[in-house]
């Protein structure tokens, strides 16, 4: 999670709605969320079984369980 400006790894069960949460490259995102800022590609196929990374930019959904393929 991303707090005053620090990272610092929690519990997925610590993490409160509303928490801004630092995914790097090649990490699996931990719950469903938003794409805050930035731009890069999901690996979805654990989720939807589709093969091809899905672009993702701000105001884009996320969902938990997929893998963060090239961009914090």
């Amino acid at each position: 999670v991303l707090d005053n400006g620090s990272e610092a790894e929690v519990l997925v069960e610590q993490v409160a709605p509303g928490t801004t949460i630092v995914v790097k490259p090649g990490e699996r995102i931990p719950l469903d969320g938003e794409v805050l800022c930035g731009a890069g590609s999901v690996n979805q196929a654990p989720i939807t079984g589709e093969s091809l990374l899905v672009s993702k930019k701000a105001g884009d959904p996320v969902f938990a369980g997929t893998v963060n393929a090239d961009a914090a």
